[in-house]
């Protein structure tokens, strides 16, 4: 006859198992911001202003005498967007 009682202390007491625990958050602290800035580069209204930022910079071809105006909206919905998807996945875990 088995003794299962001892089966169930090995387990417990033997750390070299993992644990079963189910994840459903999308980031981890490392990930988070490569993740997400990808994520946001991907949209097609924010790679769009990306690259119209980047040619407000070209001297040959700028109005706005190489300053990209574009970038400041730019960050503010990049950072809005991130904070939004931080805090979803923050009550995810």
């Amino acid at each position: 006859m088995r003794n299962d009682s001892n089966d169930v202390d090995f387990i417990h007491n033997n750390k070299s198992y993992r644990g079963n625990k189910v994840r459903t958050s999308k980031y981890t602290m490392w990930s988070f911001l490569p993740k997400n800035l990808l994520l946001q580069l991907t949209k097609s209204a924010n790679l769009y202003f990306l690259i119209i930022s980047f040619l407000q910079m070209v001297d040959s071809i700028t109005t706005t005498n190489g300053k990209p105006t574009q970038s400041g909206p730019l960050i503010v919905v990049v950072l809005v967007s991130m904070i939004k998807d931080a805090y979803e996945d923050y009550k995810k875990a």
